[in-house]
């Protein structure tokens, strides 16, 4: 695994006033691929600087499980915060640490595209980088639909929700929805990409009694700049491009992360109201 802290900034405590010295507070970012996880480690640098550490293991499938996890933040305790694109939820439980997961979900749909912008931009580091590179969004659907190892763009949300306390994977199915929106619930904070300012200037109220000065620092990173504005107009250039039959088998695969973003949406409006009201 890699560490890389980040540059010096002033400002934030990793504990809040009045928390014994004994409980100390770890914001971890699950860097979801293409969740405006590159927007959340801009703040998470700018909050905490050195005191955020950058933790991927050695190859892009890697995957660093609770125990694993639990074993970095015990090591290093002056970290405020940890990102990482491979850490597996759920996050790991840690006697005298609180552990407050920060990760963001997406409509599904659009994330297909976003993905396929983005490995069309990078140089051919990887297979789906390759392939981007020359051939068309509906190819690139095509492909990553008939690949064996599909779950880029297929329910990726559902399956990283829906590992076991050790953080290994299991296969999703229609009751692990409403596991998921139940855990989403009990969490201290969710966001939502589409809901990006509101969702993080709900974590800076939410994390501030642990963290007194945290900021909402609100960066779009890796905007397209032919984003269409609305997401209403971005699914309709989705289907567009695809053409309905491919839309529809693109839809009917995401079916299950289409039903979590319905929820989480709705679970995401009534918990802000519920903060707005107390």
């Amino acid at each position: 695994m890699s560490f890389g802290p980040t540059r010096a900034a002033s400002g934030s405590e990793c504990r809040a006033a009045g928390v014994p010295a004994a409980r100390r507070s770890v914001l971890v970012h699950y860097h979801l691929f293409k969740n405006a996880g590159s927007s959340i480690d801009a703040m998470l640098r700018a909050n905490f600087g050195e005191r955020l550490a950058v933790l991927e293991g050695p190859q892009a499938w890697s995957r660093i499980h609770p125990p694993q996890l639990a074993e970095f933040i015990m090591a290093h305790p002056s970290l405020c915060a940890v990102t990482s694109h491979h850490a597996c939820l759920p996050p790991p439980a840690i006697p005298g640490v609180s552990v407050v997961p920060i990760l963001l979900l997406r409509h599904p749909l659009e994330r297909v595209g976003s993905v396929y912008r983005f490995e069309r931009r990078q140089p051919p580091v990887s297979p789906g980088a390759v392939f981007a590179a020359g051939h068309d969004f509906a190819d690139y659907v095509r492909w990553r639909l008939d690949r064996e190892a599909h779950g880029m763009i297929h329910n990726f949300h559902m399956q990283s929700l829906s590992r076991d306390a050790q953080g290994r994977a299991r296969s999703p199915g229609p009751e692990a929805v409403d596991r998921a929106v139940e855990w989403l619930g009990r969490l201290p904070w969710f966001g939502i990409v589409e809901q990006y300012r509101r969702s993080v200037e709900r974590l800076a109220r939410r994390v501030r009694p642990r963290f007194p000065g945290f900021r909402p620092v609100i960066v779009h990173a890796n905007l397209s700049p032919q984003r269409q504005p609305t997401l209403e107009q971005r699914i309709a250039a989705i289907r567009e491009a695809l053409g309905e039959p491919l839309f529809e088998e693109l839809r009917s695969r995401n079916k299950l992360d289409l039903a979590l973003y319905r929820c989480a949406t709705a679970l995401f409006e009534q918990m802000e109201t519920d903060e707005d009201r107390a």
